[in-house]
């Protein structure tokens, strides 16, 4: 098994398609490519989904030691976009400072139109030598279309695995691995071994590797016998308190986000629930502080934190949640100094229900005695958009937490030793140990990915072991 057999064939074959199983190296190849081509005076552009993929790769490159003007390492959105707001006669399109990511589609059509240009087509060739399109399996279908434009220019390898394609939901287009893929990127075979899982559980490598072509050729699984623990539903809540803490890393698994939040309420602050990088529960509080009605400010201050911790609702029931909205102050005795100041920093909202005085009202209520944080993630960054609004003179909070939200997008997530995670949040992330329930809800790429997390232990809350659910189809309805 030679790594560098693997980079001679695949830049033999270009353009091409790689596609490997979790866990057996794929941003390992990708970073023996770049140095490849680099070693031979050549510059790569290296395209991705997101900005923690980046960072992945990025990391990688430096391990190399592959020199930064070697490679430019995007986002496919973030290209696109960029090609189009610098060349709007060529793109067709005009857009502003700030991309609106509801018209997506629209600047990819546009960035494609722009790159079949001559003057783009020049200009890239004399930029790259090669490119390589990272998560492939995520690519959209307008996405698609560009990527194949541009290597009409420059010569491409895109790599994925079509088992952790998730974006199947709504009007989405993704990508079919065989009808789309292969036929503008014939398959290239490359070596695979299951490294994520070297040394710490062989076994749980081979039995997913085996899984995965079941669940790829529709036959189902059956769990009876793999190198997996299962757990009784009856332990379920102590089977996750069971779980390894800090230094290793454990994730909890549940499927929606409804779910995701009920299991970490559960859990009792144990663990804490990472939060979509969009940050919807973010922005919804954002937008009712930014509404500047003061009993809606005073109440979902209330409510913001019910839904960040346990421990709170019974302080601050739905009643006197309704007297804020309704501009009444809370009452009762207080029983602590620490509920005395939570009360007055929120009946304070009432009268002054500014940024500065909600991020005060949120401070005082996490110093409550039964305050236990679960939801961190959601909560920082809130109190991080609130700071950033005191410190910037105009600045919304909806606006503060956009800018929030894209830094932790560029910079990643805060480490936590123990999380409560959704299949389309950890895709692409490694831990120590997973805990799964309700796995009969998953279809066949959703189970792939929550069961390829783990690199030690996977624990699956189940009575039933014989799985056979079906791959998603994407819709064929026009958007």
């Amino acid at each position: 098994m030679n790594p560098d057999d693997d980079v001679s064939r695949i830049l033999a074959a270009l353009p091409c398609s790689v596609e490997l199983p979790a866990g057996t190296g794929k941003t390992e190849l990708i970073a023996r490519l770049v140095a490849s081509a680099s070693h031979n005076g050549q510059r790569s552009l290296i395209l991705t989904h997101t900005h923690a993929g980046i960072d992945v790769l990025r990391r990688r490159f430096k391990r190399f030691g592959i020199p930064q003007t070697s490679y430019s390492i995007r986002t496919i959105d973030s290209w696109g976009f960029d090609l189009i707001s610098k060349m709007p006669e060529l793109s067709g399109i005009i857009v502003g400072d700030e991309p609106d990511w509801k018209l997506a589609r629209d600047y990819h059509v546009a960035a494609r139109s722009a790159v079949q240009s001559t003057a783009i087509t020049r200009m890239l060739e004399v930029s790259y030598d090669l490119m390589f399109v990272d998560e492939y399996q995520d690519c959209q279908l307008w996405q698609h279309e560009l990527i194949a434009s541009i290597s009409d220019v420059i010569p491409t390898a895109v790599l994925g695995d079509r088992m952790q394609g998730l974006f199947f939901f709504n009007n989405a287009q993704p990508v079919d691995w065989e009808v789309d893929v292969i036929p503008v990127f014939p398959s290239s075979k490359v070596s695979i071994h299951p490294w994520r899982w070297q040394g710490r559980n062989p076994d749980l490598g081979d039995w997913l590797l085996e899984a995965r072509t079941s669940l790829l050729a529709g036959d189902g699984i059956d769990l009876d016998g793999a190198p997996i623990t299962l757990a009784a539903p009856l332990d379920g809540l102590a089977t996750y308190h069971a779980a390894p803490r800090h230094p290793e890393t454990t994730v909890a698994i549940a499927k929606w986000p409804s779910d995701a939040a009920l299991l970490a309420r559960k859990l009792g602050g144990a663990y804490t629930m990472i939060e979509e990088i969009e940050g919807k529960h973010l922005r919804a509080f954002a937008t009712i502080i930014d509404a500047n009605d003061a009993g809606e400010i005073a109440a979902g201050t209330v409510q913001f934190a019910i839904d960040c911790a346990f421990g709170l609702t019974e302080s601050f029931p739905m009643r006197q949640r309704n007297r804020l909205r309704g501009g009444e102050l809370l009452n009762g005795a207080p029983t602590t100094s620490e509920m005395d100041e939570a009360v007055c920093s929120v009946n304070a909202l009432v009268d002054d229900a500014s940024a500065s005085k909600v991020r005060t009202a949120l401070l005082a209520l996490s110093q409550m005695p039964s305050f236990r944080l679960y939801r961190r993630e959601a909560w920082f960054g809130v109190l991080d958009a609130l700071r950033l609004c005191e410190a910037t003179e105009g600045l919304s909070v909806l606006d503060a937490v956009v800018s929030i939200r894209t830094r932790v997008s560029r910079a990643g997530r805060r480490p936590e030793s123990r999380i409560v995670g959704r299949p389309l949040l950890i895709k692409g992330l490694e831990f120590d140990h997973a805990v799964v329930a309700d796995i009969h809800g998953y279809n066949a790429h959703e189970l792939y990915v929550v069961l390829s997390r783990a690199s030690t232990s996977l624990t699956v809350i189940t009575n039933e072991t014989c799985l056979a659910p079906p791959r998603p189809r994407r819709s064929e309805s026009p958007i």
